[in-house]
């Protein structure tokens, strides 16, 4: 989460340009300035903290990959997301795809409401949910929400007799409307 976080306001204070943060953030997915094409200064800043710091983002997209290990932590299963690409995106904002069982969809909604991210379905992937953010930092704060609500999604698991339930992919979300 802290590497997602220190990503983040690095480019965001090194970008002066929508394209400019695409190619540093590539560079920390990545995992070198180099392999993501950049050179000079801003390649040689980028490495320096990749070498300095705790910033591998393991493979996964900034922001949205922090919240994939975030829902993971609560038995919550990550199918697909995007932090949302310059030009080649599948996803206009950052985005990511779940199964849940009800009771964690719905302590999920929760956070979400109060995170300033959007819960919702899609009609071409049915079987499930997504959460959808107007920026990668209010994925940040759901993220760390969801961390800090770990033990209540874990808790959700076990039934009052002390077996484990099972998961099954919550696939109905009009169920979750108030």
């Amino acid at each position: 989460m802290a590497a997602h976080r220190r990503v983040l306001e690095f480019i965001d204070a090194l970008a002066t340009v929508p394209d400019a943060f695409e190619e540093y953030a590539e560079a920390f997915e990545v995992g070198s300035a180099a392999d993501a094409g950049l050179s000079g200064r801003p390649a040689d800043q980028i490495d320096d903290l990749i070498g300095s710091q705790d910033c591998d983002l393991g493979g996964l997209e900034l922001g949205v990959g922090a919240l994939a290990y975030a829902l993971s932590a609560g038995k919550i299963f990550p199918a697909a997301s995007c932090r949302s690409h310059v030009a080649r995106s599948w996803a206009p904002y950052p985005v990511v795809y779940f199964a849940s069982n009800r009771p964690r969809a719905e302590l999920l909604r929760d956070l979400i409401r109060h995170n300033g991210c959007g819960f919702d379905s899609d009609s071409n992937r049915p079987e499930l949910l997504l959460v959808a953010a107007p920026s990668l930092v209010d994925v940040l704060d759901l993220a760390q929400a969801v961390l800090d609500n770990v033990a209540k999604f874990r808790l959700l698991t076990t039934r009052t007799n002390g077996t484990r339930s099972p998961v099954a992919p919550y696939i109905q979300p009009s169920l979750l409307d108030d």
